[in-house]
């Protein structure tokens, strides 16, 4: 009786045991940021992450249209301000209340009247804060305000490219691509001087030699629009001029892009250690088939070293699956209501 009795405390034991070791094997940290709608969200992401605003500056576009309000975040990253989104014509207590929290003095407002009224402006305005409208027609490189731009290009002097114009460019209409490459973009901005424009508007800029980056697939950027990578799809790394001492300034181009929505994410994040030599550390996990939960998602990005990766609200995609456990990825943060990434999801993350 008692041999059995050791027996079966040994066994509880060792399943006990058993069980923690599994536990702890897996430790990713899964949180979420999320409000009762996309506005309460944006406001949730800006109390976490700033007690204070660069220059009392921060930026509001609506919510309501995502590429303005993916104009802003862009803007907004690359300045490390906060960001704002609003419905169209109502200036809500709760972000007054944020403005006078952060002392706001100035806010760009992006957007034309037809998405932003310019009530809104007047009700800034009676706040005492300084307002500036950008509107978003044509590329993202004619939004910047001369404030960020300058602000900018004197902290982070121009990168010179020999031959390669100074511009990233991706399909501003399609949404996935541009809101998991904002974080992307913003950074190319801020550290390396390269805007961002949307391949309609190529012809702007007269003739070229190859972009520096293009952001998704042929069916979403037409391959005449080229980098002057070495190869269609993939980064190459390239001289950009020699120093006096020989020593050479190198720099990387080319076309990041997956079979869908998914895999481009996915490649974007990849990139980051390439073209800036970062080891990400978070993941920013966002439903990749409705935008207006992740609108807010570049800022949670760029506060913590992270990248934006899509998923389908009720299954972990495969290829943002993959990165995570390829990269071993220890946080996760998942931006957005159990009806745009639902507990289905975070239990597969749990488990990986």
């Amino acid at each position: 009786m008692l041999r059995k009795k050791i027996l079966t405390s040994l066994l509880g034991l060792s399943l006990l045991l058993g069980s923690a070791a599994s536990s702890f094997a897996n430790d990713i940290k899964v949180t979420r940021i999320s409000g009762r709608d996309r506005y309460e969200t944006a406001t949730k992401v800006n109390q976490m992450y700033f007690n204070k605003a660069f220059g009392n500056l921060a930026i509001i576009s609506s919510g309501e249209d995502f590429r303005t309000a993916l104009y802003g975040s862009y803007m907004a990253n690359a300045l490390k301000v906060p960001f704002y989104i609003i419905s169209s014509d109502v200036l809500s207590e709760h972000i007054t209340n944020e403005f006078r929290r952060l002392d706001i003095k100035k806010v760009y407002v992006i957007g034309s009247s037809d998405t932003i009224d310019e009530e809104v402006d007047n009700s800034l305005k009676n706040m005492d804060i300084t307002v500036e409208r950008y509107e978003t027609q044509g590329s993202t490189a004619t939004v910047l305000p001369d404030f960020g731009y300058e602000f900018i290009s004197s902290k982070y002097p121009a990168f010179s490219i020999d031959g390669a114009d100074y511009f990233a460019v991706v399909n501003d209409k399609k949404f996935p691509d541009l809101l998991s490459s904002i974080p992307f973009l913003s950074t190319l901005l801020r550290e390396k001087s390269i805007l961002t424009c949307d391949y309609m508007d190529f012809s702007k800029y007269g003739e070229y030699e190859g972009y520096s980056y293009i952001v998704g697939g042929f069916n979403s950027v037409p391959s005449s629009i080229t980098t002057i990578a070495d190869k269609p799809i993939g980064l190459t790394r390239r001289i950009g001029r020699t120093m006096e001492d020989g020593r050479g300034i190198y720099y990387y181009s080319g076309r990041i892009a997956g079979k869908d929505r998914y895999e481009t994410a996915a490649k974007v994040a990849e990139a980051y250690s390439v073209v800036f030599d970062k080891k990400v550390s978070t993941v920013v996990l966002v439903d990749g088939t409705k935008y207006p939960d992740a609108l807010a998602s570049g800022t949670v990005a760029t506060q913590n070293n992270g990248v934006v990766l899509l998923t389908q609200p009720n299954k972990l995609n495969s290829h943002t699956k993959n990165y995570i456990k390829t990269n071993n990825i220890k946080n996760v943060i998942v931006v957005g209501g159990k009806n745009s990434v639902s507990n289905k999801v975070i239990d597969e993350l749990n488990n990986l």
